[in-house]
């Protein structure tokens, strides 16, 4: 069985970098132009039923992805809680001790008046295994979800080969995963294989920033999808935080990020691993 999980198109916030959860943001213009480009293209196969977020910028992206299809809504999948850090960006809160302290704990705990990462897996994942359990059941061909980051990287996280930290299966709006289930993997708690999803999307301009000529993989980068791929932004847990990254980066007079002076470790060892991901599908 194939399992599609996509996440949704832009909104505002996400071209503000801002964390945007709870808050119940429409797709912006660029976002819906982008969906819809995609569709047209057919980057996407047909799905009879499409399990999707309640919240507005899923339920419009598989509107627009998925026209024909059934939408089924799943409470579980809303994006997680962020609490006092909604509509805020890591640069607006890199002073906040609250802010400091859940990036210092690797964004587990609760958020101030949200939610815990383990609180938000504890609801993510028990439903994605019951829909994917059903579908085999009956034999399904196909199993579809869009939903948003924070279930995209649960998911991945849960049942994904190999193992990876939960932040570097991280999927650009409009992208997502392709999975292969049988029941033989499946009652293993494991995917069959997996590969990734709206490729075209994984080039973003707002995320632009220098390729780190100091590092001892950087010949890799001439050979293995040079456009799509970066050592730092796939390995390095804190450069999604901006200024606010307790590392040592500099910022050009555009405000863009040069890792090179950093010497925060970054996961070099798993470089492999992901090079994988990025070519072809895991087994």
């Amino acid at each position: 069985m194939e399992v599609l999980i996509i996440r949704h198109g832009k909104t505002e916030g996400n071209e503000r970098r801002l964390y945007i959860g709870k808050t119940d943001q429409p797709l912006s213009a660029q976002g819906a132009q982008q969906l819809q480009e995609a569709a047209d293209a057919r980057a996407f196969p047909p799905a009879r039923r499409v399990f999707v977020s309640p919240l507005e910028r899923a339920r419009q992206s598989a509107a627009i992805l998925f026209p024909q299809a059934e939408h089924v809504v799943v409470p579980a999948f809303r994006e997680m809680d962020f609490g006092q850090f909604e509509g805020r960006s890591a640069d607006d809160m890199e002073d906040d001790p609250a802010f400091r302290a859940w990036v210092d704990a690797d964004c587990r705990p609760a958020c101030p008046e949200g939610e815990s990462r383990d609180d938000f897996e504890a609801r993510v994942k028990p439903a994605f295994a019951a829909l994917v359990a059903e579908a085999l059941e009956k034999g399904e061909e196909r199993l579809v979800i869009v939903a948003h980051g924070g279930v995209t990287m649960t998911v991945m996280g849960g049942w994904a080969s190999p193992r990876l930290p939960y932040y570097q299966w991280w999927a650009p709006n409009g992208g997502g995963y392709r999975i292969q289930v049988d029941q033989a993997s499946w009652e293993k708690g494991a995917f069959a294989s997996w590969e990734s999803v709206g490729r075209e999307h994984w080039v973003n301009r707002a995320y632009s920033f220098f390729q780190n000529t100091a590092c001892e993989y950087f010949p890799c980068h001439a050979v293995d999808y040079p456009e799509e791929f970066n050592c730092l932004f796939c390995f390095c847990p804190f450069y999604h935080l901006g200024k606010a990254c307790p590392g040592t980066p500099a910022f050009n007079d555009e405000g863009v990020k040069d890792c090179t002076p950093c010497t925060f470790p970054h996961h070099r060892d798993s470089y492999g691993q992901v090079t994988a991901r990025l070519r072809k599908p895991a087994s």
